[in-house]
């Protein structure tokens, strides 16, 4: 039981580390003392940002935005190896976070299709 626990606290894991790399807040590129922020780029980003109220169509982006954020969930939360692998990952290690998880899924569709829990062999 306890090994099911981990492997759905790492699928868990995957769909929270998958949506928030689909809403692309964060960059990948390192601070560093070469780095500035110039004017135009404060100016750029605040661009954005407006003083009338939500457009009519604020709704509706708000829904694709939440669309996009679960998509990319789901799809880190099936393959998390991949975005392991992506941020630097030795694949041998990415695999050993995938395993479990691949695991939880084999246990759940066989109990699906068996209708039987398999409590006992755990």
């Amino acid at each position: 039981m306890r090994a099911y626990t981990i492997a759905l606290a790492l699928f868990a894991f995957g769909f929270v580390t998958g949506g928030i790399n689909g809403l692309g807040l964060f960059d990948v590129a390192l601070p560093g003392s070469d780095m500035t922020i110039t004017e135009s780029q404060v100016t750029e980003i605040t661009d954005g940002a407006t003083s009338g109220g939500a457009s009519p169509l604020f709704s509706i982006s708000i829904l694709l935005t939440l669309g996009k954020v679960l998509w990319e969930g789901l799809k880190t939360a099936l393959a998390i190896s991949v975005l392991l692998c992506s941020y630097g990952v030795d694949p041998l290690i990415a695999m050993m976070f995938q395993a479990p998880i691949w695991f939880v899924y084999v246990v759940g569709l066989v109990q699906w299709f068996t209708g039987r829990s398999l409590k006992g062999v755990e």
